[in-house]
């Protein structure tokens, strides 16, 4: 008995030619896993990229590096960042001199140097608020 020639049905779903274009068309469609994607139906889905979840972010960042070679470089630094902290504290706690490192960001400068520039600068003075009088509301609770 030949194999080959004795196969009976052709094709998937038990012999029938299975295609996605007749799934659309389908009163049954929801019965199908992926329907969704590969027979979509309705206004909001033509022209759209329903599988944009599963691409990869292949686009160069500002600095022509991908997203993994970012993440990697990221990585890098936070740990080089925790090293230093790590060496800082560890030479505060032995009373040795604690290397200056350039701080960026918000821990640039100290609330000292920012309170010394704001009175430098002349704003926040409080000359105007004394002059307003008190608000409604102001004094103790009167109750029982």
């Amino acid at each position: 008995m030949d194999l080959l020639s004795s196969i009976r049905k052709q094709g998937s779903r038990g012999g029938v030619n299975f295609s996605w274009d007749d799934v659309q068309t389908s009163q049954h469609r929801e019965n199908y896993l992926g329907h969704s994607l590969m027979a979509p139906v309705g206004r909001w889905q033509k022209g759209k990229d329903l599988s944009w979840y599963a691409k990869g972010d292949d686009a160069k960042g500002e600095n022509g590096e991908t997203a993994e070679e970012k993440k990697a470089r990221e990585r890098r630094e936070e740990i080089k960042r925790i090293k230093e902290a790590e060496e800082d504290a560890l030479a505060r706690a032995l009373g040795l001199p604690v290397a200056d490192r350039s701080v960026t960001g918000s821990n640039a400068i100290s609330v000292g140097e920012v309170n010394r520039a704001v009175r430098e600068a002349g704003v926040g003075e409080e000359d105007e608020v004394e002059d307003m009088g008190k608000g409604k509301g102001f004094g103790g609770f009167v109750g029982k």
